[in-house]
């Protein structure tokens, strides 16, 4: 076919390719052509295109150049280079080839923008936003772009997403307009409509590291890391050179429980920038995660050494055994808090670091200063509504009546058993995983974020419909396996292992006893449960990386754990025999026979490993890691006794349940 078509239907076949996203049938096209006619310049210029959407920047880069030898005032490949090298993360060089593209043709808007982006890049901020007025002048579709950026922000929704329409009727596959709109999409909960963008400009732009790293935080946001982590990852393929992106993908990693592969990106990081802080923090962080204590202490005051400001390492060695901080640590630690330019968050970091140290040396009343003082701060930080709570909690009391038990669609259970162990957080539910997760059948899988997304999908998709909890009254037979699936596909992604049971440690699922059970009734649900005021002093000694945001006042805390209790009671109503509870004390102090009780409600063999959990070796990625490699002890029960004299506050609020 190639030989039959002339050089211009040829050229317009190859760019109709492209703008379809062909971009491999574009290449295979102009490799025909060029095989014909090898100093084609339009084909190597077309083909240099090509090769630089797909991010192949030396085999772009060779034919670019050839194009501009062979045609010296041929301004598109030089415009190219100019992009090449801006993806090469090289502005200098770049403004020139951006330069010289408007030497020979300054009508190109692209041209201008390019060259702004190099100028930018290089801290001539005054130039480059010169530069980019022009491309404003030159390029309605760019003005209007630009006009509903300042739309957007001055929060005139409709008229930003009018301008970005307007744009696409004009260049139906302009990404910038699609980014905008799929960033207004995002602000307004419109999920399908937000993915389906973000996707549609990955394929457009398929070697944008951008388009992947957007798609990849919104997924982390919807609660879908896996997917997020392979987005990020074929960012980083493109931008290998980005620290905070690897960061971010490292972060993303330990969440999953994936330790190794993090700890490995931070190293990677510190090979490179061997002060980095959240690589020095992360480093730390996975080594604790793994066990290797020593090594995370030394990551941490290497951290210290090199940051002596970043408070959260003072608290994150503070709080390994063994590892406590020592008087010049001490005294950095109040030289910091003294400072007036002290940023906010990291004087809490200190405040709570001080007040692990204060506790470990006897001083309680010291200590409760210092933790008041962190969550009274800590608290102007986070939303939290009692209120919300407490509705919340009102309705799933009411959809999860006995009548709608009785008559929901019932499920086939599943040839794998999902043990859900949920509760207050700092209740014990890192030791109820450890224990089962030492046993032979058993994989352990840390904190899943699946089941509240999935959840919350319930909704009815007519406007005005009502949510989730209040929507399972018109659930379907259908949607219930779906959700059960769904759930089966996100945590086959964190399976290592072949075993017959694994662990879901989401202690916030109690919420979601009820909808687990519906959605799979071969389910084991355990409640961990430690003296109320035992689960609430060690949420108010606890600062959470995220969430938990019901921790950082006294009275919030005492009135959330009242309604996670109205709540687990009504479960033993609404589903009796189906939850089990632990009483964290009488784990500990009568450790066998729990452990027996809870391999017996599992429907497992006793096995003795389950009574020596402090040797299993597996990622642990919580805040209780280095408890759980230690032998059962006593010393966390009763601990509010030493504070019993600040607690009368919190003492009037769970009387109900004291």
């Amino acid at each position: 076919m190639a030989k039959n078509i002339s050089a211009q239907e040829a050229f317009n076949r190859v760019v109709q390719l492209m703008r379809e996203g062909r971009q491999s049938n574009a290449e295979a096209l102009c490799r025909t052509l060029l095989e014909q006619a090898p100093d084609d310049v339009n084909m190597l210029a077309l083909l240099g295109a090509i090769q630089l959407q797909a991010n192949r920047l030396d085999e772009a880069e060779s034919n670019l150049l050839k194009a501009t030898e062979l045609a010296p005032e041929f301004a598109r490949p030089l415009e190219d280079l100019g992009l090449l090298h801006l993806r090469k993360r090289q502005p200098g060089r770049a403004a020139e080839y951006f330069r010289k593209a408007i030497e020979l043709d300054g009508s190109q808007a692209s041209a201008w923008t390019g060259l702004s982006q190099a100028l930018g890049q290089s801290g001539q901020a005054e130039e480059a936003g010169k530069a980019y007025q022009r491309a404003l002048k030159l390029s309605p579709g760019l003005q209007k772009l630009a006009d509903a950026v300042v739309q957007r922000k001055q929060n005139n929704i409709q008229r930003a997403r009018d301008l970005c329409n307007e744009v696409l009727q004009e260049d139906p596959n302009n990404v910038s307009a699609m980014r905008i709109l799929a960033d207004i999409a995002v602000g307004e909960h419109r999920i399908v409509e937000a993915e389906g963008l973000m996707r549609r400009i990955i394929e457009l732009a398929p070697a944008s590291p951008e388009a992947y790293r957007n798609l990849g935080l919104y997924l982390i946001d919807t609660g879908r890391p896996m997917e997020a982590i392979e987005q990020l990852q074929k960012a980083s393929s493109l931008q290998p050179e980005d620290v905070e992106l690897l960061a971010t993908l490292a972060s993303l990693l330990s969440i999953v429980g994936r330790s190794e592969e993090a700890l490995t990106i931070y190293e990677r990081i510190l090979a490179s920038n061997p002060k980095n802080h959240r690589a020095l923090m992360g480093k730390g962080n996975m080594l604790q995660a793994l066990g290797k204590d020593e090594h995370a202490a030394a990551a941490y005051r290497t951290c210290i050494a090199a940051h002596p400001q970043i408070g959260d390492a003072y608290w994150r060695l503070a709080k390994i055994e063994g590892h406590e901080l020592g008087d010049a640590e001490v005294a950095a630690i109040e030289t910091s808090l003294s400072r007036d330019d002290l940023d906010e968050q990291s004087r809490i970091n200190f405040l709570f670091a001080r007040a692990v140290t204060e506790e470990q040396r006897g001083d309680f009343q010291a200590a409760w200063q210092s933790y008041a003082d962190a969550n009274t701060r800590q608290r102007q930080f986070v939303r939290y509504d009692p209120l919300e709570t407490e509705v919340e909690v009102d309705q799933l009391i009411e959809t999860f009546s006995d009548e709608f038990i009785t008559s929901w669609p019932k499920r086939e259970h599943g040839e794998q058993v999902p043990v859900f162990v949920v509760g207050m957080p700092r209740s014990g539910s890192t030791l109820v995983e450890q224990i089962l997760a030492s046993h032979s059948q058993v994989e352990g899988l840390g904190e899943l974020p699946y089941i509240r997304g999935i959840a919350a999908s319930a909704r009815q998709p007519k406007p005005g419909a009502p949510s989730y909890p209040l929507s399972l009254h018109n659930v379907t037979r259908e949607e219930v396996a779906e959700f059960g699936e769904r759930y089966a596909q996100l945590v086959r992604h964190h399976r290592r292992e072949h075993s017959s049971h694994f662990v879901d440690k989401m202690p916030g699922n109690f919420k979601h006893v009820g909808f687990i059970k519906l959605i799979m009734p071969e389910a084991r649900i355990i409640d961990i449960r430690k003296h109320p005021l035992d689960a609430c002093i060690g949420n108010y000694r606890q600062l959470f990386a995220q969430g938990k945001t019901f921790s950082y006042d006294l009275q919030e805390l005492g009135e959330y754990y009242l309604q996670y209790a109205r709540l687990m009671d009504h479960w033993d109503k609404a589903l009796p025999g189906q939850v089990l509870r632990v009483n964290y004390a009488e784990l500990v102090e009568d450790f066998e026979n729990q452990v027996r009780r809870l391999l017996d409600f599992c429907g497992l063999p006793f096995e003795d490993a389950c009574l020596s959990f402090h040797e299993t070796q597996r990622a642990v990625n919580t805040l209780s890691a280095g408890q759980v490699r230690a032998p059962i002890y006593t010393d966390a029960i009763g601990f509010w006794k030493n504070y019993a004299e600040q607690l009368d506050e919190l003492r009037a609020v769970l009387e109900p349940v004291l």
